[in-house]
Formats: structure tokens, sequence, C-alpha cells
């Protein structure tokens, strides 16, 4: 009894090792090949407002900065209102350039606002420098009046309302002592 036992379990395993065997004959295996998946290189770009003492000279300058390093200025718009001068500009520089603009940008005159955001550069091997200029760059400029004609009004001020203390001064003592050499 043990014996047929043993027997009609190897020949169930072996009708299933038989029914395994012509399903794998049969099967279909689909191989996809796909080129692993490049990180995307994002420029660099930036944002800012300087206050400048000549707005128009400045957008010369920055014209010919970024020709200079070999971008491209998309827009450039110059306006008046109330008596000051603004412009916003908006221009593409190659990444590697991009730091050097920016610092270029900064000197023309005092910061009011900056954002940046930096870029993933490529990895080495992979495509080096783009065909055009790719980092962005917002400039907003705004008329910044010198604060130094004020400084130099207040001082000439002090220097005269000085001049009229210490010359009353001067005067008041010359009579004092003239009065008690008199008497």
């Amino acid at each position: 009894r043990e014996l047929a036992r043993v027997r009609s379990e190897i020949e169930r395993l072996q009708g299933q090792l038989n029914f395994l065997k012509r399903r794998v004959e049969l099967a279909t295996i689909t191989v996809a090949l796909v080129p692993p998946q490049q990180e995307a290189v994002v420029p660099p770009s930036a944002s800012l407002a300087v206050g400048v003492p000549d707005v128009a000279g400045s957008v010369e300058a920055i014209k010919a900065l970024v020709a200079g390093l070999g971008g491209v200025v998309d827009r450039a718009s110059l306006s008046v209102k109330d008596g000051k001068e603004t412009a916003r500009l908006s221009l593409r520089v190659f990444g590697a350039q991009f730091d050097q603009a920016l610092r270029s940008l900064e000197g023309q005159g005092k910061v009011s606002s900056k954002e940046v955001q930096e870029g993933k550069a490529p990895k080495d091997g992979e495509a080096a420098r783009p065909k055009e200029p790719d980092a962005r760059i917002e400039v907003s400029l705004a008329e910044k009046k010198p604060r130094w004609p004020a400084v130099v009004a207040l001082i000439a001020v002090v220097v005269v309302v000085g001049g009229f203390a210490f010359g009353g001064y001067v005067t008041g003592r010359y009579w004092a002592r003239r009065s008690g050499t008199a008497s």
C-alpha cells in the first residue's frame, strides 16, 4: 500500500513536471533595452533689483557686458515715471560666465534684492558647453540719486551756523575785553 502511494505521488509530480516543461517551450521572453536615464542639466538663473545713479548708462553697460560674454539680451525696456527712470532687462549668458555676469551686475549700484537658483551642471563626459546661452538673469534697475549732495548741504549748513556762532562768540569776547579795559 505504501509503495502504491509513493508511486502515485511520483506519477503526479512527473505529470506536473511534463506540463511545466511544455509551458516553458511555448513561453515568450520579451527583453527591452533602454539607455540609462540622464539627469537633466539645469542652468542657473537669477533675479536682481539694483539702484543706480544713471539708469540709461547702466543699461548700455549691461548690454556691453552681455555682448562681451557672448550672451543675449532678450528684452530691455526703459521707462520714466514721476521723473524717475527705471529699466527691466532679461538676458541670457552661458552657465560658465554666470557668476562673472552676476558680480558685474551687482557692481552697477546698490542691490536691493537678489534671488539666485543654482543650476545642475553636466557630469563629466556629458555635453560640455551648450550651443546657446542658457543661464537666465532678470535685472530691474531703478534710479537712485547719490546721497552726497544732501550730505554736502548738511555740512554747509553746519559750517555756516557754526561760523556765525563762532563769530558771535569772538565778537562778544572782543567787546567784553574792550569794555573791561576801557573802565
